[in-house]
């Protein structure tokens, strides 16, 4: 297989598997001096050049039928073990937008029922405003 700089490490793999691979545009490498496969994201790697493989040859190793996976998540949103949100954070979360959706749909029902309301005393004073003489409107 061809041989690609992976991560920002600059280590070393060799690609054992191209298609078929579990997840979103993966493939499966074997790293330098390591005995195990690994699933990576395609574009967390580069080709390695012909004249630094003259420099230094890639370190082969037996490989072990294990195959480890590279976390799913990016550099930007992995979090430490410790910062990571709990199930309560969650809830409490949930519970927050349901409190606000809540207050938003009462809000509006308040707006429309002012509305009706206003609307009703308008007409009533457009109302007022005509009267009626014999068979005609006279606009007071």
């Amino acid at each position: 297989g061809s041989l690609v700089h992976i991560g920002v490490a600059g280590q070393r793999a060799k690609l054992l598997q191209l298609s078929g691979v579990p997840g979103l545009n993966r493939v499966l490498v074997q790293v330098e001096g390591e005995r195990t496969k690994t699933s990576m994201k395609k574009g967390d790697m580069s080709l390695i050049a012909r004249s630094e493989l003259d420099k230094r040859s890639f370190q082969d190793a037996a490989l072990e039928e294990e195959v480890k996976t590279e976390p799913r998540f990016t550099r930007q949103t992995q979090r430490a073990p410790d910062e990571r949100r709990n199930r309560d954070d969650d809830n409490r979360r949930r519970d927050e937008k349901q409190h606000r959706d809540e207050r938003r749909r009462d809000d509006r029902r308040d707006d429309r029922r002012d509305d009706r309301a206003e609307n009703k005393k308008k007409r009533r004073r457009e109302d007022d405003r005509y009267e009626r003489k014999e068979d005609s409107w006279v606009i007071s």
